[in-house]
């Protein structure tokens, strides 16, 4: 009988893809750690400039609002819920949601005459370099509307004195506004129909009577232009 030949000093072949060396375990997790550690910083990143980004919408939409009040009211409100309050803010927003930045955190509201500031205090919810504010100057507004103002009276004055000498009216006195009409230029003008008895053509955006110089002068002035 006879006994099959063995090859000596051979085993089986072992499985080489059975499942990863220690080795490859380790490099594996070390390349998991390095990917971690450049996404999390990345993701941190976006949703930073997330929350920026809707804090200076809101802010953007505030200023909005509050151009629109001081145009109704010449002044700024006292706080922020009061354009909520009276309509100038009008959305879908929870109660005091509007005034909250993008951390969730409330704005701080500053009011100085004509003047107001609107800050987020940014992530760290401290003064910093971080912080995100806006400042509104309610005076450009104020010019502005005075300036529109000046301009019909200015159109009504130049009617006037183009038309006064030949039609027999009288020369407009150096005083602008007097209760009694006919002692004063706008009075006057009013009474002969050049210009709407309103008291924007009265006074400045300021509340300050203008000043005007007599004929044959076609503009008045303001103390705060």
């Amino acid at each position: 009988m006879t006994t099959p030949l063995r090859e000596h000093g051979r085993g089986p072949e072992p499985d080489r893809f059975d499942g990863f060396s220690l080795i490859e375990l380790i490099v594996v997790i070390a390349i998991m750690a390095v990917l971690a550690g450049v996404a999390l910083p990345t993701v941190d990143i976006l949703q930073t400039r997330a929350r920026s980004d809707r804090t200076v919408e809101q802010l953007q939409a505030l200023e909005t609002a509050l151009e629109e009040y001081f145009l109704d009211h010449l002044r700024y409100p006292d706080q922020l819920a009061d354009l909520e309050t009276d309509g100038y803010i009008v959305s879908s927003f929870t109660a005091g949601d509007a005034f909250l930045d993008g951390w969730g955190n409330g704005l701080v509201y500053r009011k100085t005459g004509f003047r107001v500031n609107l800050t987020s205090r940014g992530p760290d919810q401290t003064d910093s370099p971080d912080d995100i504010d806006l400042t509104i100057d309610g005076q450009r507004i104020l010019r502005a509307e005075t300036r529109e103002n000046m301009k019909t009276i200015h159109r009504a004055l130049g009617l006037y004195q183009a038309e006064y000498a030949s039609s027999g009216l009288p020369p407009l006195p150096a005083l602008w506004y007097h209760a009694d009409p006919a002692l004063c230029a706008m009075g006057i003008l009013v009474v002969n129909g050049y210009l709407t008895n309103d008291s924007r053509y009265r006074s400045d955006a300021w509340n300050d009577d203008y000043e005007y110089l007599g004929s044959p002068s076609v503009h008045v002035t303001s103390i705060n232009m």
